[in-house]
């Protein structure tokens, strides 16, 4: 486990389940841009991900985020 400090900012997230991979990162940070984008917000950097559960837990029952700093 790493912990950093991150500075105070807002974000946007759009929840996943299910095991993390780049392919499936990229398609819902796809999907992120495109609802950021719609409800009139602007992005700021690039996508980050949060992923939540031990390795040992089903890939079903996994709960991850891929997420963006946005601005209004």
């Amino acid at each position: 486990v790493k912990v950093i400090e991150v500075p105070a900012h807002n974000a946007a997230a759009r929840r996943f389940s299910g095991s993390w991979n780049e392919e499936r990162f990229e398609s819902e940070g796809k999907a992120l841009l495109e609802a950021v984008a719609a409800e009139g917000l602007a992005s700021k950097g690039s996508l980050y991900f949060s992923r939540f559960d031990p390795p040992w837990k089903p890939g079903f029952l996994k709960r991850n985020e891929v997420l963006i700093q946005v601005t209004n």
